[in-house]
């Protein structure tokens, strides 16, 4: 095709002088590929010119309002205490992201290595690994501490 694009859409619009189209149609007669993309072009423009949207159909206009009278009227219906728990659990979220994304952050700045079985929170916060030994510890401190406790609080009462 030898014809440039922007003159056949210059043709179908008409906005081609009078000679200038005369030539073109007749180049397009003697060339079968430029005419067959000038009629792809005529085809998609009055493709174009019947399609219509579907949400600006019939009604559009009703069924909007009605969205923004059903959102205003939600809105005025709302309790202080509705508006203080949404406003508390979009600022938690975000905090919450906010943590984790600095808990992450120094993780992976301090070249974090986990211990098999250990959370990786607990290994980004330097807690230590969870095991036997460290949990028989506070068990073992309240056993010792609760009857000495209970010594000093009650030497009065015995005889």
């Amino acid at each position: 095709m030898n014809i440039p694009l922007d003159q056949l859409f210059q043709l179908h619009r008409g906005t081609l002088p009078d000679a200038e189209a005369d030539a073109l149609l007749a180049r397009l007669a003697d060339d079968p590929v430029a005419q067959a993309e000038y009629e792809r072009i005529r085809a998609l423009d009055g493709a174009l010119g019947e399609a219509k949207a579907a949400s600006f159909g019939p009604h559009f206009a009703d069924r909007v309002m009605h969205r923004v009278a059903l959102r205003t009227e939600a809105s005025t219906r709302a309790t202080p205490t509705a508006l203080t728990y949404e406003s508390l659990r979009w600022l938690f979220v975000r905090v919450a992201v906010g943590v984790l994304l600095i808990v992450a952050g120094f993780a992976a700045v301090a070249g974090f290595q986990a211990a098999p079985g250990d959370s990786v929170v607990a290994t980004a916060l330097g807690l230590p690994s969870a095991t036997s030994e460290t949990l028989a510890v506070p068990l073992l401190d309240a056993t010792v501490l609760v009857p000495l406790i209970h010594e000093e609080t009650t030497p009065a009462l015995r005889p």
